[in-house]
């Protein structure tokens, strides 16, 4: 009985320190969360639970393909079920050892690649990306004895690489301890906010300078980055060898002349792929984009990413077959993606009854800070908006008490008349603290909306309104509403 004892001891503290290395593991490797303004690394994770053989069309590129490759969008569209597997700066190398990991579990039709980093980006870097752009992507490949390869051959371009952090990433990520939040811990809602590897930018460029092919004859370009190639090369042959169809495209804001454009083409025809220039006028044009609200260019907006979809599911259906197949993890992932372009329709939002009208979602939290606020500024149409919201924003009651300050939340709504209104509290459960103070009526007084201690309020003159998302778990926007003496209802600060 001893004996077994002191067999058995040894087995449970190794299986118990194993169990509590997995959990620091994946708490210090945890995705960052894509919420509609930033680029995620929970795209990588998310590849992963995707049902087996359900993804039809890969996309690969650097931040400008996280931006404009709409998964989603293209399956509410067209049925087209794609994943989007860029990443800022992301290496050919990266992309290489990305698509051979996805060949594991999905058998697509199609490849997208976008070329910019075929071409010197990070010229003093081995593989054309700094180190932390390579981690970024490559850490979240599951160990395998393809990853170990990988490694190696990593090792051997770029022997000043401390492969030490690619065999053992966590030992890269040992103090994101410190960072811990609730994302960490609850999984089930960053499993709920997969935007299938697409982040909507929010570039707003006021036009994009299209190239138009055989007005540059004389150009030069960049040779290819040396190493880039090599890995493009042995996308295009593996993808070759297993039938599926590689197109190689220079997504809108890419470096562009005849001479890249030449040189693009024969690089894909030489290779038995086939090239696809998002530049070119004639393309650009049949996008349709209108600018800046619909920004293709560079870093697409997600207008512009919309935009780009119809264009590219036809593309992809007419061209290259893909099918329309109604699929319920594309279903599901909807859910969330609706709740991003809701974010980000209230913050194009340009009409103040619009805007409130859309801010009355359950979800949303709104919190209102009023400063000099005088009877023009909350006309009937926006008193009655907000009177059905649950503010009671009188004027005449506002200016009488000196200043106003309201929050509407899981709670209800909370409201304070007062000449020097301030309330605080919590919202989502006591997840995020917030203060609200309402200025007094002269202008010299600060109008304070404190979310999670950042500061939201435009401290203007009249209402000011900032509205948070309690679901997706962010600020959403925040915007002034006043009138004027024509008896006009003026909304500022808003993203457009």
């Amino acid at each position: 009985m001893k004996s077994a004892e002191k067999v058995i001891r040894p087995v449970i503290f190794i299986a118990l320190a194993a169990a509590l290395l997995s959990l620091l593991y994946s708490m210090m490797m945890r995705p960052e969360v894509s919420r509609g303004q930033e680029w995620g690394s929970d795209r990588f994770v998310n590849f992963y639970r995707m049902d087996k053989d359900t993804v039809d069309v890969l996309f690969f590129g650097s931040s400008m393909g996280v931006n404009a490759f709409d998964p989603q969008e293209l399956y509410d569209l067209y049925g087209i079920r794609s994943y989007n597997l860029s990443s800022v700066q992301q290496s050919l190398a990266v992309s290489y050892y990305w698509l051979e990991e996805a060949l594991k579990y999905q058998t697509p039709k199609v490849v997208m690649c976008d070329s910019r980093f075929l071409f010197p980006q990070h010229a003093d870097h081995v593989l054309n990306a700094d180190d932390g752009s390579v981690h970024d992507a490559f850490d979240y490949i599951r160990f395998s004895p393809s990853r170990l390869r990988a490694v190696r051959e990593i090792g051997e371009l770029d022997p000043s690489l401390d492969l030490t952090q690619f065999y053992l990433p966590h030992i890269r990520y040992h103090e994101r301890w410190k960072d811990i939040n609730e994302d960490t811990l609850d999984r089930k809602h960053v499993e709920e906010m997969n935007l299938l590897g697409y982040s909507p930018g929010t570039d707003r460029l006021d036009h994009y300078d299209s190239y138009d092919r055989g007005a540059s004859p004389d150009s030069v370009c960049d040779p290819v980055h040396e190493v880039s190639a090599g890995y493009l090369d042995r996308m295009i042959s593996l993808c070759n060898e297993k039938g599926i169809r590689f197109v190689l495209v220079s997504l809108a804001g890419n470096n562009m002349n005849d001479a890249y454009d030449r040189l693009l083409t024969e690089y894909a025809a030489e290779r038995g792929a086939d090239y696809i220039n998002f530049c070119e006028t004639q393309v650009v044009n049949a996008i349709g984009a209108r600018y800046p609200e619909e920004t293709i260019s560079t870093h697409s907006n997600l207008r512009g990413a919309m935009r780009f979809s119809v264009y590219l599911g036809a593309l992809l259906q007419n061209e290259y077959g893909i099918p329309s197949v109604r699929d319920e993890q594309y279903e599901a992932t909807d859910v969330y993606y609706q709740k991003i372009v809701q974010n980000d329709g209230l913050r194009n939002e340009k009409d103040p009854a619009a805007f409130l009208a859309a801010a009355d979602r359950p979800r949303y939290a709104v919190f209102i800070s009023s400063k000099w606020l005088t009877e023009e500024d909350v006309p009937v149409p926006v008193r009655e908006l907000l009177s059905g919201m649950g503010f009671d924003t009188d004027p005449e009651k506002i200016m009488a008490a000196g200043g106003y300050a309201a929050v509407k939340s899981e709670e209800g709504v909370t409201e304070l008349f007062d000449p020097w209104p301030k309330l605080s509290g919590t919202i989502r459960g006591g997840s995020i603290r917030y203060s609200v103070r309402g200025a007094r009526s002269d202008p010299d007084s600060v109008s304070s909306i404190c979310i999670a201690d950042t500061e939201y309020s435009p401290d203007r003159k009249g209402l000011n309104i900032a509205v948070y998302d309690m679901e997706v778990r962010t600020f959403v926007t925040s915007v002034n509403i006043c009138g004027d003496d024509k008896g006009r209802i003026i909304l500022t600060g808003n993203e457009w």
